[in-house]
């Protein structure tokens, strides 16, 4: 796989994600396949080191720290609950204990990027470096 590609937001008033997988195949042929989530409350995705996943829910001590923020109950989830989630899952698996536990998870971290995605719009929660603005205005309030 090349790259993975995430769209999240709305259409026509409903939640909707959608996945892209770029492939290549003998460093000639490229294809993608796209799939499509159902969303609704609680539904959380994590993508990742299976074996990292397996070692913090099996309770590894050495994952301790981000235990308690990703085994959480998603149906009763705030809206910072899941952030703190998404961040915990990505440090889980691009720390160095990740890194000497399952070497495929050297390429996973750098600088997280969360934004809440709701049918009122879009805002930043951990912008990009460098960014300004929190938010973003949806389309039909855009001049």
């Amino acid at each position: 796989m090349i790259a993975t590609l995430f769209v999240v937001g709305y259409a026509h008033g409903r939640p909707c994600w959608i996945t892209t997988h770029f492939h290549q195949r003998n460093q000639e042929e490229l294809f993608t396949r796209t799939n499509t989530a159902h969303l609704r409350p609680g539904f959380a995705e994590s993508f990742g080191s299976d074996k990292i996943a397996k070692l913090i829910e099996g309770g590894d001590p050495r994952f301790a720290q981000c235990r308690d923020r990703i085994l959480i109950n998603l149906e009763t989830a705030t809206l910072e609950t899941a952030r703190d989630f998404a961040e915990a899952v990505i440090s889980s698996q691009s720390d160095k204990l990740a890194h000497e536990a399952d070497t495929d998870s050297i390429g996973i971290g750098g600088h997280t990027h969360i934004a809440a995605v709701t049918p009122d719009g879009f805002r930043w929660l951990v912008p990009p470096k460098g960014f300004d603005d929190q938010t973003l205005a949806p389309p039909e309030a855009m001049p």
